[in-house]
């Protein structure tokens, strides 16, 4: 729009005509990409209210409080710091998935299959398999920890006559 008056032109969208790959294996590029990318971006939403909550029971004492965090801790534990490795588990053994590490490996899962226009590879399908599986067990712990869960918290807290903690938007 230019001066009050609008200009429109038609714009024909062609794929490079050197990407070879067949239509179907771009749809499935196109859906999983979409998917790990929204998935991720949901569980980092869902980690930065679980981390605005623990900041606001930083806040208070009692052991309702520390138990309460500690739960919400094993869901959104603060991003680690310094060397990397799981330190104190025996080899093999994968920690319980966290929503930071789902988000982490739904980003790495979608950005795999970015490098080219290609169908993506058994091992990326594999790894977005992961990636849903664990987001698919966490997910529902949190939902249950930010209702239920803080539901419960708030009416031990409402009969201490102590005010009740909200959930951070």
């Amino acid at each position: 729009t230019v001066a009050g008056k609008s200009y429109t032109q038609p714009l024909m969208l062609r794929l490079d005509p050197r990407v070879k790959t067949p239509p179907a294996a771009l749809a499935q590029l196109a859906t999983l990409s979409r998917e790990m990318y929204d998935g991720a971006e949901s569980a980092h939403i869902e980690y930065t209210q679980a981390r605005a909550l623990i900041a606001q029971l930083d806040k208070l004492k009692g052991g309702d409080v520390d138990a309460f965090k500690a739960q919400i801790e094993s869901l959104a534990p603060a991003p680690a710091t310094g060397r990397r490795g799981f330190v104190g588990r025996g080899a093999g053994v994968a920690p319980p998935p966290t929503l930071l590490g789902v988000t982490n490996s739904l980003s790495t899962a979608a950005m795999a299959m970015q490098g080219a226009d290609v169908a993506p590879t058994a091992t990326e399908i594999a790894a977005c398999d992961h990636a849903r599986a664990q987001l698919m067990e966490v997910l529902p712990k949190w939902n249950a920890m930010k209702t239920t869960g803080l539901a419960a918290f708030n009416g031990k807290r409402k009969a201490a006559g102590e005010a009740a903690v909200t959930l951070p938007r």
